[in-house]
């Protein structure tokens, strides 16, 4: 195995870039699927250069790649560079990168500055009783169907309301869609718009008139012990005016609570305990039904037996 020596030019003819090779070394244990697993033997780093003959960027090839750019090179009787010269472009594009660098801390010290600051205003707007935030966003699509690649990135944040309630409830997302005029025609967005997508590579419980990928959706987070960074930097649309939280009723006594239930006109029952035998029965009989998935009995506001009632 013969290595390129350093200074060789190589040229890349697909990107019509011409290069010289900056450093090689020998490697074992590597292949190439796209070549019927055939082992590498050197990977070589290459120095390319511009139109001005000025260096523009670095890049590690393998000893297949770096061989038919060397060929490439030797046809079009390219001369090779002196290692001084090579030393040269490494110092130019290590300056280069650590210009990059810099940029890049500045940029990210600035970001966190904006969120403190973001924080430090809104921190004391939360309510004490809010253990969910209610969101919107806008969601930008970034995917690529033809090669199977399905994104989206959020654009813009927006802060609707909060909830006394972990459990995720369209009736509340609906009601706090008009605190906003981005989100506010999902107030009466039909019922296709309620994605339940609680599955492995699911998107969760949103509302959103679009899909997935793109446009504006609502969704509830979960508070943490420091609400304030539980939430996207974003716009604060939150009127406590505007909102009517969930109902929660509290029977510690009596080991039960009540809540709005996921749509107009039935509430829930959570119970501290299981119930008995004989209160399964009368819920029954009035029409409620257990759901597992958010362990509470359902069903119409109007068929509650009295002793549930205040």
């Amino acid at each position: 195995m013969n290595m390129p020596i350093t200074g060789s030019a190589v040229f890349d003819r697909s990107r019509n870039g011409l290069g010289y090779i900056a450093k090689t070394k020998k490697v074992s244990g590597m292949f190439v699927i796209s070549s019927g697993m055939k082992e590498i033997q050197f990977m070589a780093d290459i120095i390319w250069v511009d139109s001005d003959g000025k260096p523009s960027r670095g890049g590690e090839h393998d000893d297949m790649a770096v061989n038919s750019f060397l060929d490439e090179a030797v046809a079009r009787e390219l001369p090779s560079v002196s290692s001084a010269q090579i030393e040269e472009w490494q110092s130019i594009l290590l300056a280069i990168s650590n210009e990059y660098a810099k940029e890049r801390q500045k940029l990210k010290d600035a970001k966190k500055a904006e969120r403190e600051q973001w924080e430090a205003e809104h921190k004391k707007l939360i309510p004490d009783w809010a253990v969910a935030a209610i969101v919107g966003e806008y969601h930008e699509d970034k995917s690529d169907s033809m090669t199977d690649y399905y994104h989206s990135e959020t654009v813009k944040s927006v802060i609707l309301g909060f909830s006394g309630s972990k459990k995720n409830c369209f009736k509340e997302m609906r009601r706090t869609a008009t605190n906003c005029t981005h989100t506010a025609h999902l107030e009466c967005a039909p019922e296709t718009a309620e994605h339940r997508e609680n599955w492995s590579g699911g998107h969760g419980y949103y509302l959103s008139a679009t899909g997935r990928y793109y446009g504006w959706q609502i969704r509830k987070i979960i508070l943490g012990s420091d609400p304030v960074s539980s939430l996207p930097m974003g716009e604060w649309c939150y009127r406590d005016t505007y909102i009517k939280l969930p109902k929660q009723q509290s029977r510690s006594a009596e080991g039960f609570s009540l809540s709005d239930g996921t749509k107009e006109g039935y509430i829930q029952i959570s119970f501290n305990d299981k119930p008995s035998d004989e209160t399964r029965a009368e819920l029954k009989g009035a029409g409620f039904r257990w759901s597992p998935k958010n362990s509470v009995w359902f069903g119409k506001t109007e068929t509650l037996p009295e002793r549930y009632k205040e």
